[in-house]
């Protein structure tokens, strides 16, 4: 089709619509009175649903379970220990999302030491901890003290 063509089909077309009383009324801006495109879909809109945020996790949430992997003793001197810590959910939710975990490990003779572990959907890396303490009957521990997001 040539360009005359294409030009002759569309003013007949033009015609015809306006000679059938098929007008199509102009859409403007209401705010500017110009002329606006406007594409309706002919599909109702679906109504979508907020994401639920997931649930916070507590420090009662988590739990650090400490691993003894190395123990040497010096007799009155102490003994040097080595812990991996595991963490444990308390509740099923806290394995869900990614936020950091501060936990205190107690029994290391020069106090306590302050560890934090990035968690993401039940998944941790963790950094052993080598301690010294006053003797081999010092029970090590930890305690959850924070979580952030």
């Amino acid at each position: 089709m040539n360009i005359k063509t294409g030009a002759a089909l569309l003013a007949t077309a033009a015609g015809a619509l306006t000679l059938s009383g098929c007008m199509l009324p102009a859409i403007t801006d209401e705010s500017t009175g110009s002329p606006r495109d406007v594409v309706e879909s002919m599909e109702p809109e679906a109504e979508s649903e907020p994401t639920p945020e997931p649930e916070r996790v507590a420090a009662k949430d988590l739990q650090v379970n400490l691993t003894v992997t190395d123990k040497q003793c010096f007799g009155s001197a102490g003994c040097n220990v080595t812990v991996e810590p595991e963490l444990a959910f308390t509740d099923p939710a806290a394995g869900s999302g990614t936020y950091s975990v501060t936990y205190e490990i107690t029994g290391d003779e020069s106090g306590p030491i302050v560890q934090t572990m990035q968690v993401t959907d039940g998944s941790y890396e963790y950094f052993p901890v080598t301690m010294s303490t006053e003797s081999g009957d010092v029970k090590v521990s930890a305690e959850v003290t924070s979580v952030r997001y």
